[in-house]
């Protein structure tokens, strides 16, 4: 009988959320039938796939495969980042989180390559979501702060504050497991800082009871119930619903927490969510305990059978495969960097010995030339010196020449005059022989 009103209950919500999501569905839908831009239609398949994560998961499984797909082939890296997260997104609500786990390394891969800070955000979180889950609170509370800090690198718009929000709210849950409640508030203020969320608001509310603001706390928890139903938002629903079930559980408040639990675990188990099954089953197997050992085993075993598919031997086994190959790819990606990069420093240095060899080459031949032209230059400095000799010696006995013929004129003026004289008086005694001749004298 109990078995059978929780289905009835689970029905019931998920009528009410399909109610909730069908105008949003179809207007996507619309968007894809009109639109001739394949980038658009592969970003509305993902946001398909996310709408009806909260009404069929399977139906939000097969629009992320084909956004996924439509986006690989179009080469389009923001698409497929985005539709692998979507993936990550059903893949974690379904409890397989060894898929979980490559489709979001996938992502992150593809967001790393092409700097797509919201999709590294994105990413980020959901490893950090998988780490909570294998229970290593160290990776957990290192991946959220990472994905808080390059979120801080992205375009300030809606989907950057919806991301900051929820790792505020992620961080803060972390602080609430470890019990550390004035620190879990902080974070909770910090989120709904950003952005108002009916589970930031339900979570701020469940940690001030633990400080022992129990009144401000339900009111803070109620609030964020009556938000969520407002929303639709089923998978935040089911975490007030937890919230609220756990605080009436630590005040001891039987009947309530129970009411609390069952609506939780009906919505868990309408859309597939494994790890809200777990937690609420396991809510309620606790309460029962004491008061109804057949509640109690009933509750269990649902308890068990969800953790059995999100964290049994066979699954953890995946993960573990999961997690080897991952890192064997990383490694691998790692070894094919340094042997691409010894590759280039090789490259580097056979590349500096050639310029090496060019400029002493290069040097030789300049000096080679250097030397030729110095030979050319001391050869024609020697024509030029023996022509200047010659030239000299040529301007020497030119002026020698001349010297001689100054010297020879000088020497022959003298015996010209001699030789005029002696003319001039044999021509003076013949004109006085013939004077005395005649008589004249």
């Amino acid at each position: 009988m109990r078995k059978t009103s929780l289905t009835f209950l689970s029905v019931l919500i998920t009528v009410f959320s399909f109610g909730q999501s069908t105008s949003a569905i179809d207007s996507l839908k619309k968007v894809l039938r009109i639109s001739d831009k394949d980038t658009l239609r592969a970003l509305v398949l993902r946001e398909l796939s996310v709408k009806y994560l909260t009404v069929n998961p399977d139906s939000s499984l097969i629009f992320g495969l084909q956004a996924m797909e439509l986006s690989t082939l179009l080469k389009f890296p923001r698409g497929q980042a985005r539709s692998y997260m979507a993936l990550a997104f059903v893949y974690r609500q379904l409890g397989d989180f060894p898929n979980c786990w490559r489709v979001t390394n996938e992502s992150l891969r593809i967001a790393i390559a092409h700097q797509l800070y919201q999709e590294q955000a994105l990413s980020f979180n959901m490893l950090a979501i998988i780490y909570n889950t294998m229970g290593d609170d160290a990776k957990q509370i290192e991946y959220y702060k990472k994905a808080l800090q390059i979120n801080s690198h992205a375009q300030a718009n809606f989907l950057k504050f919806e991301m900051d929000a929820t790792l505020f709210n992620n961080i803060g849950n972390y602080f609430l497991d470890i019990q550390n409640a004035d620190s879990a508030v902080f974070y909770y203020h910090q989120a709904l800082n950003v952005m108002q969320s009916s589970l930031a608001l339900s979570n701020l509310g469940k940690a001030e009871a633990m400080q022992g603001k129990v009144e401000i706390g339900f009111s803070h928890m109620r609030e964020g119930l009556q938000r969520s139903i407002r929303r639709g938002e089923l998978n935040y629903l089911g975490g007030v619903h937890r919230g609220l079930a756990e605080t009436f559980m630590m005040l001891h408040q039987i009947d309530s927490a129970i009411v609390h639990s069952r609506k939780g675990l009906a919505i868990s188990q309408s859309i597939k969510n494994q790890l809200g099954i777990y937690f609420h089953a396991k809510n309620l197997a606790t309460i029962y305990d004491t008061i109804d050992v057949k509640q109690a085993y009933f509750y269990q075993k649902i308890a068990e059978s969800a953790n059995e598919q999100v964290r049994g031997p066979e699954q953890i086994g995946k993960m573990q495969r999961a997690m080897l190959e991952e890192m064997e790819r990383q490694n691998s990606i790692i070894a094919k960097k340094q042997e691409e990069e010894t590759q280039l420093k090789q490259l580097v240095f056979v590349g500096a010995v050639i310029v090496l060899l060019i400029v002493i080459f290069i040097l030789l031949r300049s000096n080679k030339k250097e030397k030729k032209a110095k030979l050319l230059v001391e050869a024609k400095n020697k024509e030029i010196q023996s022509t200047q000799s010659q030239l000299i010696q040529s301007e020497k006995m030119a002026s020698l020449g001349e010297l001689t013929a100054g010297i020879a004129h000088e020497i022959q003026n003298p015996l010209n005059f001699v030789n005029n004289f002696s003319e001039v008086n044999t021509e003076l005694i013949d004109e006085l022989s013939r004077e005395i001749e005649t008589g004249n004298l």
